[in-house]
């Protein structure tokens, strides 16, 4: 079953919380391996669907581009600050990163991957494309599981502007990330930035 996003923390109980992916972060409780950095994850390197041989690709600073002929122009940019969470069961912090990969048109595809935590050391594995365009509401680690609340495409919807609100579920399962639910929301929870009607 699908854990759906709590409410939003009120500024203060934000301002106690403590992030696992800052520079200083203290080692998970019980693992004594420090959870990856957020500079780790921005310079990590990962596998993408599509990117013929210049593949994996590694990230400078969230980003890397192409301007090869011969293997086409593209870029890979990491969004946001990416959660963590225990995803394969062993004690340590993992996390979650989205990559926004352009393969030279204007369609710009939202991936999730999952990043093991090895010795503080990211390993990314082979992600899921979630869809073109798409927007990504929240990000979470739930009970090993990545939960993703994002606005995808309805059939019927304008190139740029996706509304059919989903919260998607995945899950490790033999190091391969399988989508492993999916609902329709009615509207997108706690979204400041969402335009009003």
């Amino acid at each position: 079953m699908i854990d759906l996003p709590e409410p939003a923390e009120s500024d203060g109980d934000a301002a106690g919380a403590d992030s696992a992916l800052e520079e200083d972060a203290p080692p998970a409780a019980g693992s004594g391996v420090p959870p990856l950095t957020l500079s780790a994850l921005s310079n990590a390197t990962y596998s993408v669907t599509g990117l013929r041989d210049q593949n994996p690709v590694t990230l400078a600073d969230s980003y890397f581009q192409s301007q090869s002929l011969e293997q086409g122009r593209f870029f890979v940019v990491l969004e946001s600050e990416p959660p963590s969470g225990d995803l394969d069961g062993d004690g340590i912090e993992d996390a979650v990163v989205i990559l926004r990969v352009s393969y030279g048109g204007n369609a710009v595809y939202a991936y999730v991957h999952p990043v093991l935590n090895r010795g503080s050391e990211p390993d990314a594995l082979n992600g899921r494309i979630i869809d073109e365009s798409s927007r990504i509401h929240s990000l979470d680690i739930k009970n090993g599981r990545i939960i993703v609340v994002a606005s995808v495409y309805h059939l019927t919807d304008a190139h740029c502007c996706p509304t059919r609100l989903v919260v998607l579920e995945y899950t490790l399962i033999d190091s391969k990330l399988e989508q492993t639910g999916m609902i329709d929301l009615p509207e997108p929870p706690n979204d400041p930035d969402r335009d009003p009607d």
